[in-house]
């Protein structure tokens, strides 16, 4: 119920784009069990292209609002979807991005894997100790 009061009190644009990311939190989760990567960019870069919000969101409402719902959401919500989703936005934002793909091993020997976005040369999300992991691939580099 708490969720629900402050969701009410927020200004129309914040819930909208709370749904639209709801949306496409769902949408792109649904296509990683199906599809690969380089296809759901290349639908992200589709369905944003003719689209652009009313009034520009700043990064940080954008990193806020796939947080907040990453967390809220009935199922994980991991590094990946929380890239594409941000992706998603920013191209709705009308701004340029790239979703970036790394490896490392663990403490544990294991290898473990991250994705970030970046936009304009600046990490906008996913910056968690980057320096840590050898990029694999880039969103840029399979589009190209």
């Amino acid at each position: 119920m708490k969720q629900l009061h402050k969701f009410l009190c927020l200004p129309q644009s914040k819930k909208n784009l709370l749904i639209i990311c709801f949306l496409s939190l769902i949408f792109i989760k649904i296509c990683l069990f199906f599809l690969r990567f380089n296809i759901i960019e290349k639908i992200i870069a589709k369905t944003a292209g003719g689209l652009r919000f009313k009034k520009a969101f700043s990064v940080e409402d954008i990193n806020w609002v796939v947080s907040v719902l990453s967390r809220h959401l009935p199922f994980a919500v991991t590094c990946l979807p929380r890239s594409l989703a941000v992706q998603f936005l920013l191209k709705l934002n009308g701004d340029d991005s790239n979703v970036c793909i790394g490896i490392t091993k663990n403490n544990e020997n294991k290898l473990e894997a991250h994705a970030w976005v970046e936009s304009k040369g600046i990490v906008v999300t996913g910056d968690k100790n980057l320096a840590r992991y050898i990029p694999l691939v880039s969103s840029k580099e399979i589009n190209s």
